[in-house]
């Protein structure tokens, strides 16, 4: 089996939902041109993980590795790949039309930041907050720039316009104002790697 990788991006979460957190470092790799598969490699209290999703087959590969140093290199430290069952959940088209969102736009020019402030109300109403969202963005010069699905999402849908150093850092989600997951994106960079594999 072969699959390509032309990027990465390492993140740290931290979900705070749960009774004790939860937190975990991972390193996805993906396909630009292909949006049908991708590899998770993740570290936390339970353990490492190195997974491959393959949305297209429905196939979920998982591997063993010794240790994940969140690089390219983790790529050719991957073996005994095994097929796992796995339910691939289908999208439920219902969506929610009544809901309004609100956004909030604010460049820092002194910490060259800039926050945008994504507030979801039940409806029109605007009383019952379903949930918040803060992306920050930190100017950056980056040789190789990947913009987030998240990001796509701000652009696409609420048209909002950022500037080309204007790099997603960091990702705040609240439920009733409390913090409920913050993702910490750490780096991005190019890559051309071909995984090969048997699997058993």
């Amino acid at each position: 089996m072969n699959y390509f990788f032309d990027n990465y991006e390492v993140t740290n979460i931290k979900k705070f939902d749960l009774r004790n957190g939860f937190s975990e470092k991972k390193i996805i790799f993906l396909n630009s041109q292909d949006s049908t598969y991708s590899l998770q490699l993740r570290t936390n209290i339970d353990g490492t993980f190195a997974e491959l999703f393959d949305f297209k087959k429905e196939e979920l590969t998982v591997f063993k590795i010794n240790k994940v140093n969140f690089e390219k290199s983790d790529l050719s430290n991957l073996y005994n790949p095994k097929l796992k069952d796995f339910y691939f959940h289908k999208h439920n088209k219902f969506h929610n039309r009544k809901k309004v969102d609100v956004l909030e736009m604010e460049r820092d020019t002194i910490s060259n930041q800039t926050i945008v402030h994504l507030t979801t109300y039940e409806n029109k109403k605007m009383k019952n907050i379903i949930h918040e969202d803060y992306f920050i963005f930190n100017k950056m010069d980056l040789d190789y720039i990947k913009l987030n699905q998240e990001v796509k999402n701000l652009i696409s849908i609420h048209q909002v316009k950022l500037k080309k150093n204007e790099i997603l850092t960091k990702l705040l989600c609240l439920k009733k104002g409390k913090i409920n997951t913050d993702i910490e994106y750490l780096e991005k960079a190019k890559i051309n790697y071909n995984l090969t594999f048997n699997r058993n």
